[in-house]
C-alpha cells in the first residue's frame, strides 16, 4: 500500500490529496496560481496545522511561479504572497509556513522551494519522534504490550506532510 501523501511537490506545482472527496475518490488537487491555493485551502481540501504550514510555505513557490509566467511586478508578487497566508486566519501554521520562507525570496524561487521542502522535512521528522514519545509514554503507564489507542483528533498522514504524528503510537 502507499504511503498517503496530502501535500507534496510535484515537479512544478503543489498538489494535495483533496480531502473534501474522501473516503469514496483519491483525487489530487493541483494548485498552479495563488488563486487555486487560497480555494484549496478554503475548501478544506487540506487540513491539520502541518500540512498547512507546508501549504503556505509552497504557496509562495506558487506565487513566485506564476508571477514569473505573467511578468508580476515586484509590487503585485509581495500583493499576491500574503493571500496564501491570509486564506484561514484561524490557521497559524498556514502563517507561519509562509512567514518561514519568505525572507528567502531575495535568494530566489529554488531557495524558496528548498526552504518548503525542509519544512516537509522536520515534519516528517517530528511525525516519528512523536510518535516514538507517544508510544513510550504508554507503554511506560500501561505495562502492556499490545494496545489499541483512539485520538480524538486529525493525528494522521492527511494532517502532516508525513505518516502522522500518533502512527507509531
Amino acid at each position: 500500500m502507499a504511503e498517503i501523501q496530502a501535500v507534496r511537490w510535484d515537479e512544478e506545482a503543489l498538489v494535495l490529496l483533496d480531502q473534501t472527496k474522501l473516503p469514496g475518490q483519491e483525487i489530487n488537487f493541483v494548485a498552479h496560481t495563488v488563486d487555486q491555493v487560497v480555494d484549496a485551502v478554503n475548501r478544506l481540501v487540506v487540513r491539520g496545522a502541518p500540512a498547512l504550514g507546508a501549504v503556505g510555505a509552497f504557496g509562495v513557490v506558487v506565487a513566485m511561479d506564476q508571477g514569473a509566467r505573467e511578468s508580476w511586478t515586484a509590487e503585485r508578487l509581495s500583493q499576491q504572497t500574503p493571500r496564501a497566508r491570509n486564506a484561514r486566519p484561524t490557521a497559524v501554521n498556514l502563517a507561519w509556513g509562509v512567514d518561514r520562507v519568505q525572507p528567502f525570496a531575495g535568494r530566489g524561487r529554488d531557495e524558496v522551494l528548498a526552504q518548503a521542502h525542509q519544512i516537509v522535512v522536520e515534519d516528517i521528522a517530528a511525525n516519528r519522534k512523536l510518535s516514538e514519545l507517544g508510544a513510550d509514554w504508554i507503554l511506560q503507564r500501561t505495562g502492556a504490550n499490545k494496545l489499541r489507542v483512539l485520538t480524538h483528533c486529525n493525528t494522521g498522514a492527511l494532517a502532516t506532510t508525513g505518516r502522522g504524528t500518533a502512527h507509531g503510537v
